[in-house]
């Protein structure tokens, strides 16, 4: 590695071929270490350090059972206030717009309803939208799923292709 920033007539001594092999863990090592902490300075790529950092200076409090991508969520919940509109937010924090928001104009209402799969992200959505949303809109935020009403136009038989998960969590879809 070391030996590559040497010019060709110095790469032919044994000595100079020593010394950059005995140097080369040591830079690796140096390398590896900075690209770390690179790592840790942006919250998408953050593992450890950075989100403590973060959560810290947001004033979030972790708990041992929660995953690197719901601490993720969470700081980015609370960092993206600034965002043009409510879309962009939970575009940015949740996959695929994997949600729904219903806006009532005259009955000042608005409804957003994750999937279940998305269940550990509700808390902290509601925690942003009761800060974003203006105080005089009634805010109803829930998991979205099918509810046992919602299969009777469904036979036996074409509920059998589905396991008891995909009809619960998946078929609200259709």
């Amino acid at each position: 590695m070391l030996i590559d920033y040497l010019p060709p007539y110095m790469r032919e001594y044994l000595e100079m071929r020593q010394i950059c092999e005995s140097e080369d863990p040591e830079i690796l090592t140096l390398k590896n270490g900075l690209n770390g902490i690179k790592n840790e300075l942006f919250t998408e790529t953050a593992v450890d350090e950075g989100l403590k950092r973060l959560e810290s200076i947001l004033g979030i409090t972790a708990s041992e059972g929660e995953g690197t991508e719901y601490r993720r969520f969470r700081i980015l919940s609370k960092l993206l206030l600034s965002c043009g509109g409510l879309t962009q937010c939970l575009d940015a924090l949740i996959d695929d717009g994997d949600y729904s928001i219903r806006l009532d104009c005259e009955a000042l209402t608005l409804s957003v309803r994750l999937p279940l799969k998305n269940s550990m992200y509700l808390a902290s959505v509601r925690e942003m939208l009761d800060r974003t949303v203006p105080v005089n809109i009634t805010l109803t935020v829930s998991l979205l799923y099918t509810k046992h009403g919602e299969l009777k136009k469904y036979t036996h038989g074409e509920l059998g292709d589905y396991t008891h998960k995909q009809i619960k969590e998946e078929l609200y879809e259709q």
